[in-house]
């Protein structure tokens, strides 16, 4: 059984939207576990949607935060990250991670080893970058 973690916070219709790669995912990787990783208005949206097994919190407050956040997600030893978020707050989460695990990471940033590029200048809709970044794993969105 594989542990993934699914980095999405954001705008509601952000986390909206994000359903519609987030469902594939679960799917392809049935008997693994799907944690979330979110903003604490989302816990219970996520919670209801059944769309992981269980959730993170991110509240997105202060330095000392991020900190607990690298730590937990450091200590929960995940086999995959699949950044939907792509800032750089996940960014760092990400960096940092992959230089003290062994974890691999799917995103659109340069701590991702399943690395999504687009043009930035013209980038896709939303939900045709997220099928995009998630199809690099061999996930049909």
């Amino acid at each position: 059984m594989k542990k993934i973690l699914i980095i999405k916070h954001g705008s509601l219709g952000d986390i909206i939207s994000s359903t519609a790669v987030i469902k594939p995912i679960k799917d392809y990787y049935k008997e693994s576990k799907i944690i979330i990783l979110t903003s604490n208005k989302y816990l219970e949206l996520f919670k209801k949607s059944n769309l992981s097994n269980s959730l993170l919190e991110d509240n997105r407050k202060g330095f000392l935060n991020f900190i607990i956040i690298i730590l937990k997600i450091i200590s929960m030893k995940f086999d995959l990250i699949i950044d939907l978020q792509n800032s750089k707050r996940s960014l760092f989460y990400c960096l940092i991670t992959r230089i003290f695990t062994s974890t691999k990471i799917n995103g659109t940033h340069i701590a991702a080893h399943y690395r999504f590029r687009y043009d930035k200048t013209n980038p896709p809709h939303v939900i045709k970058g997220l099928g995009d970044q998630i199809n690099i794993l061999g996930i049909k969105s």
